[in-house]
C-alpha cells in the first residue's frame, strides 16, 4: 500500500543535483528524472496493475481538446516508466485524485478517480494486461472532490473511499459493496478542506481521518464510529500566520501511536513554512511541533523511511521556492535541518514507494505546471529484490496495506532468507505461510484480507510473532524445512515458493499481506 502517504521513486543520478545543507545527511535521494504527461497533472498513484510484481504508475491529466483522462505507465523494475495506455473520462470532468485498490474483488488493482467539475467519483476497472474500462460514477457528497484514499472504513473487508470535498469544506466516506460505490456519510471539517490522512488514531480498531482546513488554519480529527461514519473529535490549530495544506500520518516518534503531520505554509515569508507535527498520546493530539522546511509555500508532505534506519523521515513540497525539503528523523520524532531537492516550478503532491526494487524508498512529485512527474531515486538501497510481489493486499486498520519484502539470497543451497512484513498494526500477532502454488481467495473465513496461496499451504508456526512499534515482523526462514500440511521439505533449485503473512487486525478480525514469490536457483 499505498497511500499518498505511503507510498517513492529514486535511483542514483548525481549528487550534484541534490542541494544539501549538510554533507552528513543520511537521506540520499538523487534526481530528478522526469516522465512527461499531459497538461495539468493532478493525481498520482503507483501500483502493480499487470501483476508482474513491478510497480506501474497512473496520472490524471487534461488531454487535447479538454478530453480529461488517466494516463497509465508501465514500470520497468528499475524505476523507469513508459506509456502503456489511457482512460478517457469525458470532456470537462477535471479529474483530480487517484486511489488504487482491488475494488471489485477479482485480484487485480483497479482505480478510483475524483471528478472535480462533475462532483463525482468514478471506478475504473482493471481488465488485465494494462487495459482499463471506466465504470459507474457516484455522487461524491459535495462540491469539488479532490484527494481520495482507499481504505476499509466500515470493517467489511472491502476498500472504501475517503474523499476531500474542497468547496463543500467536508470529508465524505464512500462505501464499496462488491465494486459498487455509494455515499455513506459526509461530515463538515472546517473551511476550504485541502487534504486528509487516515489511521487508527484512538486505537479502537477503526480507521479515523484527519483533515486540513486551510482557511481557518486548523487540522480536524474525525473519529470513525466503527461503521464508516465520522464524528468530530478534536480541532488542532496550526497558528495564525500559516495555513495547512497537505497531510500525512504515521508513527513519527516510535511510541506505537499514529501521529499527524501538516504542511503548514506561507507563500511570502520564508521562516514561517514548516512541517507541523501533532503527536498522538493515547488518542489525544498535542502540538504542533514545527520543523522548518527552509522553503516557501509548503504544499504537500509525506512520511517515509528514506534513510533506511527504521524511523519515518519527512519530505515537503514547496511551491513558491520550487524545491522539496527533506528532514531526517534523528530519533523520537526529532528532525535534522532541511536539505533540498530541485523540483522546478510549483511542485505538488508527493508519493513515496520503492519503484526500482532496491529496498530504498524513492519519491515521486507531481509538477502540474510542467506537465509531468519528477522521480527521485534512493541510493540507500541495500536490499536488492530477490523475488516479486503479487496479489495486492487490502488495507488494514492502519489505513495501509501490509507488504512483504525479503533479504538474503534466492540460492536455495545458501539457506539465507529472511522475510519482513511491514505496514501492519502495532502489537498484533502474526505468522508466515508458504506454498508452491499461487491462488486468490477474497476474505477467507471472514478475514479482511486476501489469501494469495493455494494447494499445499504450510504454516511457519515454530514462532508466533508480534509486530513491533513500526508495524513490522521479521523471521529467518529455514529453506531446508519449509512447512507443508504433511512434512517439512527443502527448497530446491528450479522451484518457486510463495510466501504470505497472516496477522490479527483488531480484536475480532484478521488480515493478510500481499504475496511474495521467489524462484530459487
Amino acid at each position: 500500500m499505498q497511500l499518498r502517504n505511503t507510498s517513492s521513486i529514486l535511483r542514483g543520478l548525481t549528487l550534484g543535483s541534490l542541494l544539501c545543507a549538510s554533507a552528513a545527511a543520511q537521506i540520499q535521494l538523487t534526481g530528478p528524472t522526469s516522465v512527461a504527461t499531459g497538461q495539468r497533472a493532478d493525481g498520482l498513484v503507483f501500483a502493480d496493475f499487470d501483476g508482474n510484481g513491478i510497480l506501474d504508475m497512473a496520472v490524471t491529466t487534461d488531454g487535447t481538446g479538454n478530453l480529461d483522462l488517466i494516463e497509465v505507465f508501465a514500470g520497468n523494475g528499475a524505476g523507469g516508466f513508459t506509456p502503456a495506455g489511457t482512460v478517457f473520462l469525458g470532456a470537462g470532468t477535471s479529474p483530480h485524485g487517484l486511489a488504487a485498490a482491488d475494488f471489485d474483488g477479482d485480484g487485480d488493482m483497479d482505480l478510483a478517480v475524483t471528478l472535480q467539475n462533475a462532483n463525482q467519483v468514478q471506478m475504473v476497472q482493471n481488465l488485465g494486461a494494462m487495459n482499463f474500462a471506466p465504470g459507474a460514477s457516484t455522487a461524491a457528497g459535495g462540491a469539488e472532490p479532490r484527494q481520495v484514499t482507499a481504505v476499509d472504513m466500515d470493517g467489511n473487508g472491502s476498500p472504501d473511499l475517503v474523499i476531500t470535498l474542497r468547496d463543500s469544506s467536508s470529508i465524505a466516506v464512500i462505501r464499496n459493496t462488491a465494486g459498487v460505490f455509494s455515499l455513506l456519510s459526509v461530515l463538515p471539517a472546517g473551511d476550504d478542506v485541502r487534504d486528509h490522512a487516515v489511521g487508527d488514531f484512538n486505537g479502537d480498531g477503526a480507521v479515523d481521518v484527519a483533515a486540513s482546513s486551510h482557511d481557518d488554519r486548523t487540522v480536524r480529527i474525525l473519529n470513525n464510529t466503527g461503521f464508516g461514519s465520522l464524528v468530530a473529535a478534536q480541532t488542532l490549530f496550526v497558528g495564525g500566520a500559516v495555513r495547512p495544506s497537505g497531510l500525512a500520518s504515521g508513527d513519527v516518534d516510535g511510541d506505537g501511536d499514529i501521529d499527524v503531520v501538516a504542511a503548514a505554509g506561507d507563500d511570502a515569508i520564508l521562516g514561517l513554512n514548516a512541517a507541523a507535527i501533532y503527536f498522538n498520546q493515547g488518542g489525544t493530539f498535542t502540538g504542533p511541533v514545527n520543523v522548518p522546511t527552509g522553503g516557501m509555500d509548503a504544499d504537500d508532505v509525506v512520511l517515509a523511511d528514506f534513510s533506511g534506519d527504521g524511523a519515518l523521515d519527512l519530505a515537503v513540497s514547496n511551491q513558491v521556492s520550487g524545491n522539496i525539503s527533506l528532514m531526517e528523523n534523528t530519533g523520537a520524532g526529532s528532525f535534522g535541518a532541511a536539505t533540498f531537492l530541485t523540483a522546478g516550478a510549483t511542485p505538488g503532491d508527493l508519493v513515496a514507494a520503492d519503484l526500482d526494487g532496491n529496498g530504498g524508498v524513492d519519491l515521486g512529485a507531481l509538477n502540474r505546471q510542467a506537465a509531468g512527474v519528477n522521480l527521485y531515486h534512493n541510493a540507500n538501497g541495500g536490499n536488492p529484490r530477490i523475488g516479486t510481489n503479487y496479489c495486492g493486499a487490502n488495507a488494514n486498520s492502519t489505513g495501509l496495506s501490509a507488504t512483504l519484502t525479503a533479504t538474503g539470497s534466492n540460492v536455495a543451497a545458501a539457506n539465507n532468507l529472511s522475510l519482513t512484513c511491514s505496514d501492519m498494526p502495532v502489537g498484533e500477532f502474526a505468522f508466515f505461510i508458504t506454498s508452491q502454488t499461487q491462488g486468490f481467495v477474497a476474505n477467507p473465513g471472514g478475514s479482511n484480507g486476501n489469501l494469495c496461496l493455494s494447494g499445499m499451504i504450510g504454516r511457519m508456526n515454530s514462532t508466533i510473532l508480534q509486530s513491533d512499534a513500526t508495524g513490522q515482523v521479521t523471521q529467518a526462514i529455514d529453506l531446508t524445512a519449509l512447512p507443508t500440511p504433511s512434512t517439512p521439505v527443502a527448497a530446491m533449485a528450479g522451484q518457486s515458493w510463495n510466501f504470505q503473512c497472516w496477522f490479527r487486525d483488531g480484536a475480532a478480525m484478521s488480515n493478510f499481506s500481499d504475496g511474495y514469490s521467489i524462484a530459487f536457483q
